[in-house]
Order: C-alpha cells, then sequence, then structure tokens
C-alpha cells in the first residue's frame, strides 16, 4: 500500500499542470471509494469464513 500512495503522489504531482485540481480530487475520491469497498469487502468475506 505505501509503494501505490508513492506512485500515485508523483503522478499526482505531474498532472497537476496538466489536469485541473477539481478533477483530480474527484479522481483520488474514486480511488478511494474503490479501495474502501475492496477492504470492506474482503472482511466481510474473512467473517463469513470463519
Amino acid at each position: 500500500m505505501g509503494i501505490g500512495s508513492i506512485i500515485g503522489a508523483i503522478l499526482g504531482g505531474l498532472l497537476v499542470g496538466l489536469i485541473p485540481g477539481a478533477i483530480l480530487k474527484v479522481l483520488l475520491g474514486i480511488i478511494l471509494n474503490i479501495s474502501a469497498f475492496k477492504v470492506f469487502h474482503k472482511t466481510q468475506s474473512q467473517a463469513k469464513n470463519n
């Protein structure tokens, strides 16, 4: 997860000059929601198996 954060920070820094900040914020929100869903879904699946 740490490597992904570093890569995302570098890419975000490079894209700031090309893409408006508002769009980058929306993209970050989408990525964070997908990540949260995956973590929550994985946690529920593990709880059902135990």
